[in-house]
């Protein structure tokens, strides 16, 4: 009985995350993930992707008006829709958080490395690279160490990132045009997206503490269920098959969105897939749980997936994996494809 209760929360998350029924646009992907972690962005490109119809390919990311490169949750890169970013920016309004300490601590005014960003001229935006200089040779070596003075700028709405082939420019916002939203709100199309979730996986997804949350966010209203003395919430019912096998991205949207991970490691150990220093690997889930870990190397033309069995794969699950891999890979642009299996870990 738990394990079929395990599996129908699991399946009711890969649906409701649109890993059955594929968006039809980017915009649309990205906008109900309220964000995807693009600490990898080639990762990230491949969650969002992953979610799409086949015949969306890499290049309506980068030519989605709305999506943008920015800093969001727990102050992590993400890709995200404009409007929610100075939505859930607003809320969070980090009026001072770790780029200040640093900066403060390198003798480095915050305020001066805002007027000089904002007194750059950004028509046709300027290279990461390129301002990355501009700020150093302005302000000391290491006065964007971990792209601080970028990300200071981002939480602070000067500028933004938009990605592209050769790499992220940085443009100016723009007046500020959205509705912000109340974190009641962001819960509820969290819901959507990643429910059935409790309000401690809310919690973890955003950073933010759960004291702030509770004082913010009623659930009179919401649907939920208990189980195993945890409270579920969501707001629709997941309406679809799951085909297996299920592929997710390094750092995917699923893999950060809980606190309580047991929802799909089943008898895996955590660290397998959460690892040191943050990592959080790529997996393969079969309707038994996770089979095997895998990552992808891309050149200028080229993808090289390497399948990394946590258990005994068939020929025919292998089959359909190089089937889904081949078919993201060129949607990725990458025409050259090679696929290695390796042997199951002892």
């Amino acid at each position: 009985m738990q394990i079929e209760k395990s599996l129908q929360l699991r399946e009711s998350r890969f649906i409701n995350n649109g890993l059955v029924n594929h968006f039809a646009t980017v915009d649309d992907c990205v906008k109900s993930q309220l964000g995807v972690q693009a600490q990898y962005t080639n990762s990230a490109l491949m969650a969002i992707l992953l979610r799409t119809q086949d015949d969306i390919t890499v290049d309506d990311i980068y030519n989605a008006e709305n999506i943008i490169r920015a800093w969001v949750h727990r102050v992590t890169v993400h890709i995200i829709d404009k409007a929610d970013f100075l939505s859930i920016n607003q809320l969070r309004r980090f009026k001072k958080c770790w780029v200040h300490e640093y900066l403060q601590r390198d003798g480095i005014d915050y305020r001066h490395v805002l007027d000089y960003i904002d007194s750059l001229e950004y028509a046709d935006g300027i290279p990461s690279k390129a301002l990355s200089e501009m700020i150093k040779n302005k302000f000391g070596r290491s006065a964007n160490d971990w792209s601080r003075s970028l990300i200071l700028a981002n939480i602070n709405e000067r500028i933004y990132g938009k990605m592209a082939k050769g790499g992220v420019v940085y443009k100016k916002f723009d007046a500020d045009y959205s509705e912000r939203q109340s974190w009641h709100a962001i819960f509820e199309r969290y819901l959507k997206t990643y429910g059935p979730a409790t309000l401690s996986d809310f919690s973890h997804w955003s950073g933010v503490g759960s004291t702030i949350l509770s004082q913010q966010i009623s659930t009179n209203q919401i649907n939920y269920f208990q189980d195993n003395n945890k409270i579920y919430y969501y707001i629709n019912n997941a309406n679809g098959k799951v085909e297996y096998p299920i592929i997710l991205s390094k750092f995917d949207p699923l893999l950060v969105a809980y606190k309580d991970k047991s929802w799909i490691l089943g008898d895996i150990d955590a660290k397998t897939i959460w690892r040191k220093a943050g990592q959080i690997e790529a997996v393969i889930v079969a309707e038994s749980g996770i089979i095997a870990t895998w990552r992808m190397k891309c050149g200028a033309n080229s993808a090289a997936v390497t399948v990394m069995p946590i258990r005994k794969i068939s020929k025919k699950m292998i089959t359909e994996i190089e089937a889904k891999f081949k078919r993201l890979a060129s949607r990725m642009n990458r025409q050259k494809f090679s696929f290695i299996v390796g042997e199951v870990r002892p």
